[in-house]
């Protein structure tokens, strides 16, 4: 910007001069003229007469002078406007350096951002392929640590057929109240049923089937209670022996084997230990009778010891699923539970018996 000032000041002292050495020679021309007029003035022809030549000589010459004065006056008009437009192209060349110098000033800012960006994006990038190079590590650890571990698998070849029965007999059971749960849903859409977080028992709340402090089930739960029979009763004889066992590999293909199905009451803690024991146990016992009394096969069916797999237990207050201290955990506790115990054997050797016993091709007494 210093330099484009000092070339403008140049090119303006340069035409100033131009138009001044103009303006010196249009007022020389001037004098010239009014010293011939002047002279002429002064010429009486009684005195002395001018020859016709000499006076179309100056005549001649005044003649080119005035138009060589208006040619100049002409010119400098003409340079006049040129200078003007000069002058007007040069402001708007400088204010277009100076827009240029500051998109250049704004361009260098803008690199500069970019620079630090880059220089941020390329230490982010550097954590991250420290960081990939710590998991592809880390990678190649566990693929050794899980080649390790199949090699040690392999070599183990089989899993303890134990282990194998009672998980597989837990699965069982899990789905058996599966079943019972949603058939039960289908009929009574309100019954409030669960599976216990052990996935080992069906907790039906107390307050649907008892009325508080009741032991008798409420007439119109009787359905309930009858329904819940006759499921268990379709349910169990894949699963039991005795008169009513009608094993199938499709329904069992694991051979599992039902312990017992124990009905469980339980209260809340409202009233003394004692009496909550003998309200729990009432309820267990009128459920026990009612299905019974609506299944009759449900005494057929038998575990591994020739006894009967449906049993009852009154625990009263001793096993909450819920907080007593509020009316909504008091109402969760007052129920009854429908829990079924798989069968454990103690050795390969009784899991054989057991399958055969299940297929009907052993008979008598289990070995305790």
């Amino acid at each position: 910007m210093r330099g484009s000032g000092r070339r403008r000041s140049e090119e303006e002292e340069g035409e100033s001069v131009f138009v001044s050495m103009t303006d010196m020679t249009v007022s020389f021309l001037f004098i010239v003229m009014i010293l011939l007029a002047f002279f002429a003035t002064q010429v009486r022809p009684s005195e002395q007469v001018v020859p016709q030549s000499i006076h179309d000589l100056v005549v001649r010459e005044r003649d080119d002078l005035r138009q060589r004065v208006t040619d100049l006056t002409a010119e400098r008009s003409r340079l006049t406007e040129a200078l003007a437009q000069a002058r007007s192209a040069l402001a708007a060349a400088e204010a277009r350096i100076s827009a240029l110098d500051r998109a250049l000033s704004a361009a260098h800012r803008e690199i500069d951002a970019l620079k630090a960006a880059l220089n941020e994006a390329e230490a982010a990038r550097d954590r991250l392929v420290q960081k990939v190079t710590a998991l592809e590590t880390e990678v190649e650890r566990l693929k050794a640590e899980n080649a390790r571990l199949q090699e040690r698998l392999r070599r183990l070849d089989v899993r303890d057929p134990l282990e194998v029965y009672i998980a597989s007999a837990a699965e069982r059971r899990r789905q058996i109240l599966k079943d019972l749960q949603t058939a039960l849903k289908a009929d009574f859409p309100e019954l409030e049923v669960e599976i216990s977080a052990q996935g080992d028992a069906l907790r039906f709340r107390g307050d649907g089937i008892f009325r508080t402090g009741s032991s008798a089930i409420r007439a119109d739960k009787q359905l309930i209670i009858q329904s819940i029979a006759e499921k268990l009763d379709a349910l169990l004889p894949c699963y039991t022996l005795g008169e009513a066992s009608a094993f199938a590999d499709a329904c069992n293909p694991t051979f599992a084997l039902i312990e017992a199905v124990q009905i469980e009451g339980h209260t809340d803690s409202t009233g003394s230990r004692e009496e909550n024991v003998r309200l729990s146990a009432q309820r267990g016992a009128e459920t026990f009778i009612a299905m019974t009394r609506h299944a009759a096969r449900l005494i057929l069916h038998e575990n591994h010891n020739r006894q009967p797999v449906l049993s009852l237990a009154g625990y009263g207050q001793e096993r909450p699923v819920e907080d007593n201290a509020t009316p909504e955990g008091r109402s969760q506790n007052r129920r009854i539970d429908l829990r079924i115990i798989m069968l454990s054997p103690r050795s390969a050797d009784q899991i054989a018996e057991i399958r055969g016993r299940l297929q009907g091709a052993i008979d008598g007494a289990s070995t305790p």
